[in-house]
């Protein structure tokens, strides 16, 4: 009994151990769980800031390449600003009038600007580079507006490598002309006045831009010398036009025939040819950025007067002198015939004069032969009868001039001459004084220092005579 008591007691101890043994297995397993929890929970909490900073990484790389990348396009801005402004327009003589006008650009007020021949309300402002002489840098021409009128800037480049500029300060423009006198194609500056066309040649020498004979007027022009890039005083000069056209001048003559011949004086002095194309470019003088540009396509269209004046201009312009030329000489023919004429009616006009004057005295002759009186003429031949009409001591010839009519002690009429002989063959000297009666029979020497008057009586004789 007591061994089958035991053998109970030790069968419940060891159901009890298995009973303990599989609680400790049972309670194990969550506790396990738990703890794998917390290794999982641990895990997350160390690799949670791991993938924070991974996902960062391509924000950051993405900001540090944006950042690269402005940079670059920055200084690749400046870089490219350094060369674009660095760059050639193509041409050292381009490049020289870039500067200028750059420099006259950046100007802070008008006063400045206005050397460079900026002035404030220019618009619609055009340049162009143009041949004045061959083998020389080309020249610069400025045509812009102000209040709805053309004005010109001339610019040069002299022998020192520095710009002169003329403003003009009257409505103005420059073309190319052929000069029909000088047989040549000459770039002119045309002014325009209220009653007169200027025509100025532009002419370089060896010291500076001149203009060869321009306005009379110290108002006109000015010129601006860049003195390597210092802003130059400005020069006034006085010159005066070269050839001067009044509004509406011409030349016109009507013909014989009733038709009219009409030469102006523009077509007479010059022929404008027809150009193909202009070689202007129209440039903002506000933006300096696109100066440079405009510069490049200014050179770009800029021709030789030889590209300009092709054979086809030549010869329209060789037509246009030939038909000039035509009309000039038909007005010249019109003009001959005219002079002609006039010169057959002088001269029957005077013929018709001889002969009526001699229709009078051969009419007071007979008037004065039916009355018993003698001509003027008839006296003076019978008053060279007494002193002659040449002196033999002077060698010169004998002059007889009607002093007075004048009258003797009986009442009879006399005609008084004062006799002169021409002394070295520049002056008359008076020899003495021959009265002759208006009958023709008698002659008296007298004083005629006497000075007598129509009607007086002979005071003194020195001799007389009869015929």
């Amino acid at each position: 009994m007591e061994e089958e008591k035991n053998s109970q007691e030790d069968k419940k101890t060891e159901e009890t151990k298995t009973d303990q043994v599989v609680n400790k297995s049972e309670n194990k397993e969550p506790e396990q769980e738990i703890n794998q929890n917390k290794i999982v929970e641990n895990k997350t909490t160390v690799q949670e800031p791991e993938k924070k900073k991974k996902s960062k990484t391509p924000i950051i790389i993405t900001i540090v390449v944006l950042v690269l990348l402005i940079a670059c396009g920055i200084g690749g801005f400046f870089v490219w600003k350094y060369i674009k402004d660095n760059e050639t327009v193509g041409t050292t003589w381009g490049d020289t009038y870039y500067a200028y006008l750059k420099e006259g650009m950046q100007q802070e007020d008008f006063a400045s600007k206005e050397k460079y021949g900026l002035q404030q309300g220019m618009k619609d402002v055009t340049l162009q580079f143009v041949e004045v002489e061959e083998n020389t840098d080309p020249v610069m021409i400025m045509n812009y507006e102000e209040n709805d009128t053309n004005y010109v800037n001339v610019y040069h480049i002299n022998d020192e490598n520095k710009v002169v500029n003329v403003s003009y300060k009257e409505p103005s423009a420059v073309e190319l002309l052929y000069n029909i006198e000088l047989k040549e194609y000459i770039w002119y500056v045309h002014v325009e006045k209220a009653n007169e066309d200027l025509y100025l040649p532009i002419k370089l020498n060896e010291e500076q831009f001149t203009i060869s004979n321009t306005i009379e007027d110290s108002n006109t022009l000015e010129n601006i010398v860049n003195e390597n890039n210092e802003m130059a005083e400005t020069i006034v000069t006085e010159i005066t036009a070269d050839i001067t056209i009044g509004k509406n001048e011409e030349t016109k003559v009507e013909k014989l025939d009733g038709t009219t011949v009409t030469l102006s004086k523009f077509d007479e002095t010059f022929v404008k040819p027809e150009l193909d194309e202009g070689t202007e470019i129209s440039v903002d003088l506000s933006n300096i950025d696109g100066l440079k540009d405009a510069i490049k396509e200014t050179i770009n269209r800029f021709k030789t007067d030889e590209e300009i004046i092709t054979n086809e201009v030549n010869n329209e312009v060789t037509e246009k002198v030939k038909e000039i030329e035509d009309i000039k000489q038909e007005i010249k023919d019109a003009i001959e015939e005219i002079e002609k004429k006039e010169e057959e009616e002088r001269k029957e006009q005077e013929e018709s004069k001889k002969r009526a004057e001699e229709e009078e005295k051969k009419k007071a002759e007979n008037e004065a032969s039916s009355n018993g009186r003698i001509t003027e003429d008839q006296a003076k031949k019978l008053a060279q009868k007494i002193d002659g009409t040449y002196a033999d001591e002077v060698g010169y010839p004998i002059g007889y001039t009607l002093e007075a009519m004048i009258k003797d002690s009986s009442g009879l009429e006399y005609y008084l001459f004062r006799v002169r002989w021409l002394v070295e063959n520049s002056h008359w000297s008076t020899i003495d004084g021959v009265a002759i009666s208006v009958d023709g029979k008698k002659w008296k020497k007298v004083d005629i220092y006497q000075n007598y008057n129509d009607g007086e009586t002979i005071q003194e004789v020195y001799s007389e005579g009869t015929f």
